[in-house]
């Protein structure tokens, strides 16, 4: 199974026949990775199912280096009693899916009869930054938000399509954007404060 999740995309929701379009080393080692798969089956016969996870959120999410997910920064922030940063105009959207979620599809891919293909595993639904950032005051002590109209977005919309992991794997996203905030929510303050 690989992980495969970064495009310049043309279109939203973004499928799996989209041309793989990355100028970052993060990106690139994605593409690599579904790459030496298809080089394995193509040398030795060594079936693979390879799958493209969205913007993953959950419990350890790791919040280092540039790529780190930007809820467990929020929440970093929030907990620090310091404002989240929205950059720009805050309408760029990604699709979330929670870890859960990407445990159940490795675990349906493993068991079906599907080989050699790619999937993405999303939710297939957009939130923007300005809807998370109203969901994150929602539900905990968040201070309003800061616009950081001095960093430059560079993708508008992130979306995945998935149809194709529905149709073939049975996938499809079951926990909602706001249930797995709450979830990760409690297990933070659990750890912040052992019983």
């Amino acid at each position: 199974v690989s992980r495969c999740g970064v495009w310049r995309s043309q279109v939203c929701p973004v499928d799996e026949d989209h041309p793989l379009d990355s100028t970052s080393a993060y990106g690139a080692s994605k593409i690599a990775g579904e790459k030496f798969c298809e080089a394995f089956y193509q040398m030795y016969g060594l079936e693979y199912v390879a799958l493209r996870y969205w913007n993953v959120y959950g419990p350890r999410s790791d919040v280092r280096g540039s790529v780190a997910s930007i809820i467990p920064r929020w929440l970093d922030r929030i907990e620090k009693n310091e404002p989240v940063e929205i950059f720009g105009d805050g309408n760029q959207t990604m699709d979330f899916i929670y870890v859960t979620e990407i445990a159940r599809a490795n675990v349906l891919a493993a068991m079906s009869n599907v080989t050699n293909d790619v999937f993405n595993v999303g939710s297939g639904v957009e939130t923007s930054a300005n809807e998370l950032a109203d969901r994150l005051t929602a539900l905990t002590p968040a201070l309003q938000p800061v616009r950081r109209t001095d960093v430059e977005v560079h993708v508008r919309r992130r979306c995945a399509d998935v149809r194709k992991a529905s149709d073939h794997l049975g996938f499809k996203s079951q926990v909602t954007i706001d249930e797995g905030l709450k979830a990760l929510i409690e297990w933070r303050k659990s750890i912040s404060n052992p019983i």
